[in-house]
């Protein structure tokens, strides 16, 4: 079957807002609607943590976390997702 069409999405995702980066310890998560699942993945694609927020704004405790390079992946109420990438430093 042929592709029709191809959409380029900009990077991260404009309503999810994840703060201070890089992380030392403990990181906030902000978006403009409630968060029903975010899951993280280390720089392998490996699936690190998976949260259930159930919220629109929460905190996650990196401190355990080797530094490296980081995805966070949210699902929000309305089915819809987004992403944002980060960096933990030691």
């Amino acid at each position: 079957q042929p592709i029709v069409n191809i959409e380029n999405s900009p990077k991260g995702s404009v309503n999810l807002t994840l703060f201070p980066n890089p992380v030392a310890g403990q990181f906030r998560v902000e978006a403009a609607s409630r968060i029903e699942e975010a899951e993280v993945y280390n720089a392998t694609g490996k699936r690190i943590a998976v949260l259930q927020p159930n919220a629109a704004s929460f905190t996650v405790d990196a401190a355990r976390w080797s530094g490296g390079n980081y995805h966070l992946r949210v699902v929000y109420a309305d089915g819809s997702a987004g992403h944002e990438g980060f960096v933990v430093v030691r």
